[in-house]
């Protein structure tokens, strides 16, 4: 009775997770990839409860109809016949995860989850992945394409590397220059770096004083152009204390908002929605293989506390085996 109540249990949780991952991805910022805090908790709850319905479960209908339920919720915030041919691959890669794993613990002498998932974890974390990514897609596509150009933020999508790329790409000559120098400081190493060429080569018979009057007066002229070529550039006024990593992003993104934004509002393209969902899948499908194997042994653990609290009882039987004589 407590094993029959426990996978009532199961597949309540799962299916609720399974509900909470889509909704999350329906609100979640349409542009920032790397803020997905929320649906990560879901869908990491929702794998360690398919983990474990599956590992305790044997009918296969029940696992079918678990995961038809759990990735057909979908529907409810993406209503599309591709999406549902999404969804049904998923399933089937789902179901052929579910095969790999009641081999092996048909096959184990004893029950170890991340031996018996060793494989099918690849398959169930691809069918969740795809299912995310064909979502997110429609939910894009049915934003508007100069809306989502103007939201979209190239440094949320790729890393906080992103800026000091593009600083070392811009300022090349500039050495050592970190993301999160402010702008003056991005001037000044810049001026220092061109310090002799500005103050002339031939300074002989000019004091020591008269050389800092003169080195001040270069400073401050080059820190009034600098500070107004970046404010052309970004299209408002820089005060000199604003990171720079920040304003060079930003310079990408309104050259972006520039240039493709026009484009896509007047051709109602697919291309950044499918751009976006192409990116989120590359992300979430590698990342998802390692974080997998913590939540494995997340699983591991529960399953062994329910064993420990009698929720799941082990059997052991004789078994007959072939062998080569």
């Amino acid at each position: 009775m407590k094993t029959k109540i426990l996978k009532i249990s199961l597949f309540a949780l799962t299916l609720a997770t399974a509900l909470g991952g889509w909704s999350s991805i329906a609100v979640e910022n349409s542009s920032v990839i790397n803020e997905w805090t929320r649906s990560f908790v879901w869908f990491s709850a929702f794998f360690i409860f398919l983990t474990l319905f599956i590992t305790i479960q044997k009918k296969v209908w029940l696992n079918f109809l678990l995961t038809l339920l759990a990735f057909g919720a979908s529907l409810f915030w993406a209503l599309s016949l591709l999406h549902l041919g999404f969804i049904i691959l998923s399933i089937l890669i789902s179901l052929a995860g579910l095969y790999l794993v009641r081999r092996d613990l048909n096959l184990s002498l004893q029950i170890d989850l991340v031996k018996s998932f060793k494989f099918g974890k690849s398959f169930l974390v691809l069918s969740i992945v795809l299912v995310v990514a064909s979502q997110y897609f429609f939910k894009l596509d049915r934003t508007d394409g100069e809306d989502l150009i103007k939201n979209f933020q190239v440094q949320n999508i790729l890393g906080e590397s992103f800026s000091q790329k593009i600083i070392n790409f811009i300022l090349p000559s500039v050495q050592n220059l970190e993301a999160d120098s402010t702008v003056d400081e991005a001037i000044l190493k810049n001026y220092e770096e061109q310090k002799e060429q500005l103050l002339g080569e031939d300074t002989t018979g000019i004091s020591q004083a008269q050389k800092q009057v003169l080195d001040d007066f270069q400073k401050e002229k080059f820190l009034m152009a600098g500070r107004k070529q970046i404010s052309d550039l970004v299209g408002r006024e820089v005060s000199g204390k604003e990171k720079m990593g920040e304003v060079m992003a930003e310079i990408v993104n309104l050259k972006i908002n520039q240039v493709i934004a026009p484009s896509i509002s007047q051709n109602n393209s697919q291309l950044v929605p499918g751009f976006l969902s192409a990116l989120l899948f590359l992300t979430i499908w590698p990342l998802g293989s390692i974080v997998a194997i913590f939540l494995l042994l997340i699983a591991s653990f529960l399953f062994w506390f329910l064993k420990k609290i009698n929720l799941i009882i082990i059997t052991k039987v004789q078994v007959e085996q072939e062998v080569i004589g």
